[in-house]
């Protein structure tokens, strides 16, 4: 076992969830080590769906901006690298040995901080890579909520919050105000936030605290967004934001939810182009142009082969994105089937029961996640089957085993669609790339 495998399975080891008590040991920690989460510029992203992609592409803006740019995202789709990135390079191997190396050390030298939880650490690995590398931004994704994250100990320049729904309710309440309102607690006195989160029950949570905090606000979905074409791989479309007439724009990928992703990123582009460095107008509508342009998203309305399309969708409104965004491809296809697996902490009653009625596979592949957290995939039959006895369902005990199933039986005028949860889409894509079957 390399050094490098050594760390990613103590990492691994530590417990993904639990109850969010407060960040003061983080606070505390970050102290002993420097505050390196200081020597940058930060950018901090919260939201149910959309928050990683928008922070994809508010990277790329920066990027072709000449902006050295770290991300900070969760969760990786294949290898746990991905979580931390400068300008589209995800950290070596090298680095994050180095990186956990010095927060092991400042533990080991402060026995009374408490150990880290996996979240906190990979943050504290990120902050100081960071900083060690000089960038001149970083964007923060938020892991899970907002007020009581990890990563609610910035002191950001600008803050954005994307779609909110209902997800982790048993973390974050069981109302869109109480979610909302996890999510706001990014909010910070007199910073920026902007948002776009489909919902005005959350729109007037956020409000409510910006006013508070005594922060400007901006509402991304006030400007225009225009389709002009679409096809499953790609829409060419206009946008309309505070200082461009944004014309001959285009982004590939066929998921209509992208477009909301591209208009915050849009805003909190312009906000940081306008308050922190030189304001070149034409240069600056390039910039945006390119960041889209360059914008690919793994996991997120996949074509991983020509009849074989893949998404990360876990709760009800990424399931309502999906189908959303299948209405003009489904009736060109005549079979369907599904391929689902997901988390036992999700909803999958209600994410079931859309994708059964809104795609209506003739096929459904039921299979167990390669976690702790999956859901048994007698559950997932007996669900599918509820919604209609007559639909063919085979269940499998791992994911790989009902991806060989799939790809083997599907016919040329079959579309399978493989959804239900990120880490599913992270283990077919790692089985297929070990096939040669996709490439990066």
């Amino acid at each position: 076992m390399t050094r490098f495998e050594e760390v990613d399975k103590y990492i691994s080891e530590i417990p993904r969830f639990a109850a969010k008590t407060g960040t003061e040991n983080l606070q505390n920690i970050l102290a002993a080590l420097g505050n390196p989460e200081k020597k940058v510029k930060s950018i901090h992203i919260a939201g149910t769906n959309g928050k990683g992609s928008v922070c994809r592409l508010l990277s790329l803006m920066l990027e072709a901006a000449g902006q050295k740019t770290g991300l900070f995202i969760s969760p990786h789709l294949e290898k746990i690298n991905e979580r931390m990135s400068i300008n589209g390079q995800d950290i070596s191997d090298q680095d994050f040995v180095a990186a956990f190396d010095q927060v092991k050390e400042c533990l080991e030298a402060h026995p009374d901080l408490q150990h880290p939880s996996f979240f906190e650490y990979l943050f504290l690995m990120a902050t100081i890579y960071f900083a060690q590398q000089e960038c001149k931004y970083v964007i923060y994704e938020t892991g899970l909520g907002g007020r009581l994250d990890a990563t609610n100990v910035l002191a950001p320049m600008v803050t954005g919050i994307s779609s909110i729904g209902m997800d982790h309710m048993q973390y974050l309440g069981n109302t869109l105000e109480e979610i909302a309102g996890e999510k706001a607690g990014i909010i910070k006195e007199k910073t920026p936030v902007m948002f776009y989160t489909g919902s005005e029950v959350a729109d007037k949570v956020i409000r409510k605290v910006a006013a508070e905090k005594n922060a400007s606000c901006m509402d991304a979905s006030q400007f225009e967004l225009k389709v002009i074409k679409e096809s499953p791989e790609q829409i060419d479309f206009s946008m309309s934001s505070r200082y461009y007439d944004l014309k001959n724009l285009s982004i590939h990928s066929g998921a209509h939810y992208q477009l909301r992703n591209v208009a915050l990123a849009v805003i909190i582009f312009e906000e940081i182009q306008t308050s922190d460095f030189p304001f070149h107008y034409f240069e600056g509508e390039d910039w945006i142009k390119e960041g889209i342009n360059r914008f690919e998203w793994p996991g997120r309305m996949e074509w991983i082969q020509d009849n074989i399309l893949l998404d990360g969708a876990h709760n009800e409104n990424a399931a309502k994105a999906l189908l959303s965004s299948l209405e003009n491809i489904l009736p060109k296809w005549k079979k369907k089937a599904l391929l689902f697996a997901v988390s036992r902490d999700k909803d999958y009653q209600t994410v079931t029961k859309l994708l059964s009625q809104g795609i209506d596979p003739q096929i459904i592949y039921v299979a167990e996640l390669d976690s702790e957290r999956k859901t048994d995939h007698e559950t997932l039959d007996a669900l599918f089957t509820q919604e209609n006895e007559k639909v063919e369902i085979r269940d499998f005990t791992n994911v790989q085993d009902a991806m060989e199933s799939a790809v083997k039986e599907l016919p040329n005028d079959c579309l399978l669609i493989i959804t239900g949860s990120l880490y599913l889409a992270g283990e077919v894509r790692t089985a297929l790339k070990k096939k040669g079957q996709i490439h990066d």
